[in-house]
């Protein structure tokens, strides 16, 4: 079985930049970039990730997909294309306007790259009567979206990746339950992103349904507004109401920028009354389908954690730990530079194919496999190296310094700087208990 072990920076693309002039560009794309998480796309309003922002978007993706399967959802891959046929007959085609992407095939049919799928998801469930023996249905996906913007970085842009799942219920009071339960699922994934989340009463907008949720992240580099009242809690997008300054109980309320990551849709039956979506109930009669969305923006989530966990001075990169690119960063110092950086590749290797068993299930795991970065490149300066160390955001530090000539090694706890000088395989073991308290596991 093919591992993918421990990662060169002599021949990682592409290096980190230590000067970085972009005016004009947003803060989060001039941090990633730097960093060398993405790069700008060949078309306006489109970013190329690069190989450490996939392994951040992977590590979101594996929290997003466990949340999923954990609230019964079966994850599903749809096409991209959507017919205006679709979206006449739901009433959206005009309602998006100039912001769709609009093509035309080769026999002249008109169609767009879809930025949603309600309509392709409602004629799919329409195409077969699904029992009630089935209900509810969880359905979900991960894939690009589009909407016709230009704006450089990875929160309003041309393409972009998104969960987003669509629910099947047989009644109102069980889509109900469902739009609750995916709710409490999203407050564990920006939980577990560690960004100051709050949940606000939203705009069904051009989704359309009864009711709406959103999840915005607080932010002074935000683009949305919302008003929330410190006391009782309440938070209302400012989109939805005009505010007086109090809330419904009377509270003082305070206006904060955010940037949304998350919106959930109670739809009704909007959309399987206009497809004719129905399912067969216990007496053998058909009844429409209660419709939910729950739309999480994957790379926009990239995008909030570099605006919110990186200081405006760029200097660093402070990840979630199990969120980094790599989790254990490791490097040398001083002389003899050859030597010294030979040890840092076996303790390398050493950390990266190490076994720790959960105590509570008795299951091995191999927690730093292919998760450890080995800065070898001697041309760079010590100095260089701990600097790029140090922006890249790895939450373990292993320094091969003095104290390896006694068979002892440090190990650096970022972004505090906390040390412990420890011997090899003390120092292997301690990183399985911190890896593994960081992932939830008891070791």
């Amino acid at each position: 079985m093919f591992r993918r072990g421990v990662t060169l920076a002599s021949t990682y693309y592409p290096h980190v930049q230590h000067q970085v002039r972009m005016d004009g560009v947003p803060h989060h794309f001039r941090t990633l970039f730097r960093v060398g998480l993405v790069r700008d796309g060949p078309v306006p309003g489109t970013c190329a990730m690069m190989p450490a922002g996939q392994r951040v978007i992977e590590k979101i993706l594996s929290l997003i997909d466990t949340e999923m399967y954990r609230v019964g959802g079966q994850r599903i891959s749809l096409p991209l294309l959507v017919q205006e046929k679709a979206m006449q007959t739901s009433g959206r085609w005009d309602l998006f306007g100039k912001s769709l992407l609009q093509l035309k095939d080769r026999e002249d049919r008109l169609m767009c790259l879809g930025p949603t799928h309600e309509e392709t998801m409602t004629a799919l469930m329409a195409s077969e009567t699904v029992s009630h023996a089935m209900l509810p249905l969880r359905l979900y996906q991960i894939e690009a979206k589009f909407r016709d913007e230009s704006h450089v970085g990875l929160l309003r842009s041309r393409e972009f990746l998104m969960k987003d799942m669509y629910t099947f219920d047989a009644g109102l009071e069980e889509a109900q339950e469902t739009f609750k339960k995916l709710c409490t699922a999203y407050s564990r994934i920006f939980s577990a992103l560690q960004l100051p989340f709050v949940e606000v009463a939203g705009d069904t907008g051009v989704m359309g349904g009864k009711m709406s949720t959103e999840f915005q992240v607080i932010s002074d580099r935000g683009e949305d507004v919302v008003h929330i009242c410190s006391k009782c809690g309440s938070a209302w997008n400012s989109e939805m109401t005009a505010v007086s300054g109090k809330c419904a109980k009377g509270c003082t309320i305070e206006e904060k920028k955010t940037i949304e990551v998350g919106h959930c849709f109670l739809l009704g039956k909007q959309y399987s009354e206009t497809f004719n979506a129905k399912y067969s109930t216990q007496d053998t009669g058909l009844a429409h389908l209660v419709m939910g969305c729950y739309g999480i923006g994957v790379s926009r989530l990239l995008a909030t954690m570099a605006d919110v966990l990186c200081p405006h001075d760029m200097s660093r990169l402070v990840w979630p730990k199990a969120f980094a690119p790599f989790t254990v960063h490791v490097t040398s110092m001083g002389k003899p530079r050859e030597e010294r950086m030979t040890k840092a590749r076996e303790l390398a290797e050493m950390i990266d194919r190490s076994v720790y068993t959960d105590s509570s299930t008795g299951i091995s795991h191999t927690l730093c496999q292919g998760d450890v970065f080995l800065d070898d490149r001697l041309s760079i300066s010590d100095g260089n190296r701990l600097k790029e160390a140090d922006i890249r955001g790895s939450p373990y530090l292993v320094l091969v310094g003095k104290k390896s000539n006694e068979g002892i090694y440090e190990l650096q706890h970022q972004p505090s700087q906390e040390k412990e000088m420890l011997p090899a395989d003390a120092l292997v073991e301690r990183l399985g208990e911190l890896v593994a308290r960081d992932q939830g596991l008891q070791m």
